[in-house]
């Protein structure tokens, strides 16, 4: 399969804009602490064994980033820190050597398990749909600052914005737009 570069992808996450836009805050409004910032604890699914597979020490990473109490299999309602997850996937990069790790993840493993959110895309009629369910409820699963979808003349984007006060990003922003993507393609 054809390597697509981060700047690329990036780009892509930033730029992408929905006609008729549909702007919710995650956060209903309200600034967060990185502290208080969440994610799905199914994000984590799958990263030991990717981890395993690239020759990452994945229990190494998790006791570093205070995710080695994580306890298997994930349910629906647990979140975990959002910091220490963006981190835990930089720190796998590092030691991959690979920029394009969480890139990698997604089309090597796939989206990873359903959440609450993917198992609502799973059913939903049409894609117009699905991109407005990932749009309204993402916030379930990620804590963004911002979401944006829009679909117009046979064309069709959806944007979401970080917290700023979140560092290590280009992990979990690569993992997130190429999860959401692939998610939103089996829809069609």
């Amino acid at each position: 399969p054809a390597r697509v570069s981060r700047p690329l992808v990036v780009a892509v996450a930033r730029t992408l804009q929905i006609d008729g836009s549909q702007l919710m805050s995650a956060r209903n409004g309200l600034p967060a602490l990185s502290d208080t910032l969440l994610i799905h604890s199914r994000a984590q699914a799958g990263l030991a064994d990717y981890c395993c597979a690239r020759g990452v020490p994945y229990d190494r990473v998790m006791r570093e980033n205070g995710l080695d109490q994580l306890s298997a299999p994930m349910s629906l309602g647990d979140h975990i820190s959002l910091r220490a997850h963006a981190r835990a996937l930089e720190v796998c990069a590092a030691y991959s050597g690979d920029e394009t790790f969480a890139l990698a993840w997604s089309r090597d493993m796939g989206p990873g398990r359903d959440d609450t959110v993917s198992l609502a895309l799973r059913y939903a009629p049409d894609f117009l749909t699905a991109l407005q369910t990932t749009a309204r409820f993402i916030c379930i699963v990620l804590d963004l600052a911002e979401v944006r979808a829009r679909h117009a003349s046979g064309s069709a984007s959806i944007a979401f914005a970080l917290s700023p006060e979140l560092v290590c990003r280009d992990q979990l922003v690569d993992r997130t737009a190429s999860k959401t993507f692939m998610r939103l393609q089996q829809v069609c």
